[in-house]
């Protein structure tokens, strides 16, 4: 799988999370604009089972809601502002659906990768969703996006219901992971950058699949990774790690 894929030394982490809020639409432009070819969004089913492209459990830390994602209608997450945290020009920035992420990702010309971060119980949902959408709104002559996650259920269900390539999210590299990765037919493993070491790239490699690092923002930290092997970085910046 490893030799199918065209790896980014640089995906986009939610956007440019470093130059505009997460995860918005902003964010995106923003990173074609800072020459991203990938980008990483993370996704989230609100209430009635509709995915939105939101990061937390929980929306304070980003909006200026309160709750749950998963307890919010639609139309209640579109009120919210998911901009002015980060900078007041970015005032009213909405939370996007996954649907109007994706085509405005497909139209600036970038790939993508799409976490699944499920909520208790609500695993194939999730995946049945998410899919649902991606199929639709993702076109056919465009590379197939990632599709990644911490879940080993998540990723068993996404590998059975689509071709796409998985990418299998983990906080440390150990052999039960690479087996568990294997499971699932993983194309990369998607680890933290701060716990990554040559054994395990090779290891990785061996097993056919590419080292995904997150979140590195430090060109020195970046150059290093990507001397040990790693196939690409995920980064808040991408404007200094490809200048640097």
């Amino acid at each position: 799988m490893i030799s199918q894929l065209r790896w980014p030394r640089l995906i986009g982490h939610r956007g440019a999370a470093k130059w505009a809020p997460e995860n918005t639409l902003a964010s995106f432009f923003c990173a074609a604009d800072l020459g991203a070819e990938w980008v990483e969004l993370d996704v989230r089913l609100c209430k009635g089972g509709i995915p939105v492209v939101f990061h937390d459990e929980t929306l304070e830390r980003t909006t200026n809601g309160l709750g749950r994602v998963a307890q919010h209608r639609l139309d209640e997450l579109k009120s919210l502002d998911a901009g002015t945290w980060f900078s007041p020009r970015f005032r009213d920035e909405p939370i996007p659906t996954l649907e109007e992420a994706l085509s405005t990702i497909a139209r600036l010309g970038m790939e993508v990768n799409i976490e699944l971060k499920p909520d208790q119980g609500e695993a194939l949902e999730m995946v049945q969703a998410a899919l649902a959408v991606a199929k639709k709104v993702w076109p056919e002559t465009a590379p197939p996006p990632l599709i990644s996650s911490f879940s080993h259920e998540v990723l068993a269900l996404a590998n059975g219901l689509c071709p796409w390539p998985i990418g299998y999210l983990a906080e440390r590299f150990d052999q039960d992971l690479l087996e568990r990765a294997r499971s699932v037919r993983a194309a990369s493993l998607n680890l933290n950058a701060n716990y990554v070491q040559p054994s395990h790239i090779s290891a990785i490699h061996d097993a056919g699949m590419a080292v995904l690092a997150y979140t590195v923002n430090d060109p020195t930290e970046a150059r290093r990774l990507w001397a040990m092997g790693v196939d690409s970085i995920f980064t808040d910046d991408p404007k200094s790690l490809s200048e640097g």
